[in-house]
């Protein structure tokens, strides 16, 4: 199937329904990721649903790699046919949001190039309430303002403690972004990551493992008792704490950091 998708018999209305389809698809993942059976944790957590619970969830997100993520995935192979149908570049087609590559392909509307230079300049993604909200230009500077008087004055965090230890820990923040449209950068990134820092990222998923296999302690913006950075935190035996808010707007590669792995509480020295 995915051998034949470079066919000029595709429709445009097959697109345009491919394109949404998917787009439902990682939606509903995104909040059963994160959200369900968070609360059959807490109160029971030697449920034995649990165990098939987990190892669904694991199974899923192998898969999602194979379909979102990735050089190899459908999803990327969709956007790289889109970008020579239309005469794009590789690079623009990622910049384009859902419902502007629907545009594309139904009315063949195209973006500024000062609007896609202003995005790869500096852009947030901002979720609230399984809502994601995309900034970039002006609007970024604007939050990024905002941002910087809570990290001047935030001196402690505190998230979900989901994988417990006996101890502080001390050590160097390194702080790792994924970004799904150059793997080469991220996987570079984590090479890099010297052995014995505390890892921080907004969440992981599988292709983190070499990373968490370094690190002193996983810390996470996002995430759950069932999260990928807590299951395979346990697994590694690795102190764990999700759920930091802002965390990855406060401290930045290289911070020194106290980490209580019996309370959950950051301080940042």
């Amino acid at each position: 199937m995915i051998s034949t998708i470079n066919t000029t018999q595709i429709s445009q209305e097959n697109i345009a329904l491919i394109l949404e389809n998917l787009s439902k698809v990682l939606e509903q993942y995104s909040i059963f990721d994160t959200t369900y059976s968070e609360g059959i944790y807490e109160n029971n957590p030697t449920d034995e649903r649990l165990e098939k619970i987990e190892h669904s969830k694991n199974v899923l997100r192998e898969s999602f790699d194979s379909l979102f993520f990735g050089e190899n995935s459908i999803i990327e192979k969709v956007l790289v046919y889109l970008a020579s149908r239309f005469g794009l570049d590789n690079d623009t087609i990622h910049w384009y949001k859902k419902e502007e590559l629907l545009s594309l392909v139904l009315n063949q509307t195209t973006i500024e190039e000062q609007e896609l230079k202003e995005r790869k300049n500096s852009y947030i993604f901002d979720c609230q309430n399984n809502n994601v909200s995309f900034y970039y230009g002006e609007q970024v500077k604007n939050i990024i303002s905002g941002l910087s008087s809570i990290t001047s004055t935030t001196k402690e965090l505190k998230g979900i403690l989901v994988s417990k230890s006996d101890r502080v820990i001390t050590g160097h923040v390194y702080l790792l972004h994924r970004d799904h449209s150059n793997n080469d950068l991220f996987m570079t990134e984590m090479q890099n990551m010297p052995e014995g820092s505390i890892l921080v990222t907004t969440m992981t998923d599988p292709a983190f493992l070499p990373a968490m296999k370094k690190s002193l302690a996983i810390l996470t913006q996002t995430g759950g008792q069932l999260s990928h950075a807590a299951i395979s935190a346990r697994e590694l035996k690795t102190p764990c704490i999700v759920g930091i808010e802002n965390i990855c707007s406060i401290i930045k590669t290289g911070d020194m950091i106290q980490v209580d792995t019996t309370t959950g509480i950051i301080k940042i020295i």
